[in-house]
């Protein structure tokens, strides 16, 4: 059941079951971001141009014809072929005393090939390494999920300034949905995944202003898909 609360003077709608998965907000002081169904794409390339697209490759950015779903990213076959979006802007901070929500839910086509990101970064062109190895290429701050070709499970990363520390999700990604979440209330940062708490942090957090983010990469078995559900990110400044 959907329930409400005043955080900061706005009015927060927030799960029942799932007390810090913020479904909306609505105040003067509220900053959000939504991916759209039908998102909203450039005529010529094909590319979602309501966010910053970086490409290596060519892969295809759709809106789903899934009922449900919102974002089709199918990577070209090619290794490390790939595309990072970033919403445009960098509208969300972990300040003291203003409480933010992150949400995603997705799947993946091969829980084991292939390269994910998905969380709040500093705009970066290259938040997945796109070539040599596969690995995180986030060079500054961002708070974040992400697995690696050979991995079978996502992992949560608070980074600041290229330092990272990392929380196990123990969710085995797949073409199963899984949510990814992480919440902070102005001082703690509280980490979720399909809806339970797997840990906190405190301190080493990221500390520069972020955006929405997700990258796709090839691995080493040819192409790699992600579907996106449902992304948000909502906070009360």
């Amino acid at each position: 059941m959907i329930q409400t609360k005043s955080v900061n003077s706005a009015l927060v709608y927030y799960d029942d079951r799932y007390a810090n998965r913020w479904l909306d907000a609505i105040g003067a002081n509220v900053v959000k971001w939504e991916l759209p169904v039908a998102v909203p794409k450039d005529n010529t390339t094909n590319d979602p141009n309501e966010m910053v697209n970086t490409e290596t490759g060519t892969n295809t950015i759709l809106s789903s014809t899934t009922p449900g779903d919102r974002l089709i990213i199918t990577t070209g076959g090619t290794e490390y072929n790939g595309v990072s979006l970033q919403a445009h802007g960098s509208a969300f901070q972990l300040t003291a005393g203003m409480p933010l929500y992150f949400g995603a839910r997705v799947a993946v086509q091969n829980g084991a090939k292939g390269d994910y990101l998905i969380g709040l970064c500093e705009i970066d062109t290259e938040l997945l390494a796109v070539a040599s190895a596969h690995a995180l290429g986030v060079t500054d701050d961002g708070v974040y999920f992400y697995q690696l070709n050979d991995a079978t499970a996502m992992t949560f990363v608070n980074e600041l300034g290229g330092t990272t520390g990392s929380i196990a999700t123990g969710v085995t990604t797949g073409t199963s949905k899984h949510d990814f979440e992480f919440y902070w209330d102005g001082s703690t940062l509280y980490v979720y995944a399909d809806g339970a708490e797997i840990g906190t942090v405190s301190s080493g957090l990221a500390d520069q202003a972020l955006t929405p983010s997700i990258d796709v990469r090839a691995g080493d078995d040819g192409a790699e898909i992600m579907y996106v559900e449902w992304m948000k990110a909502i906070q009360v400044r």
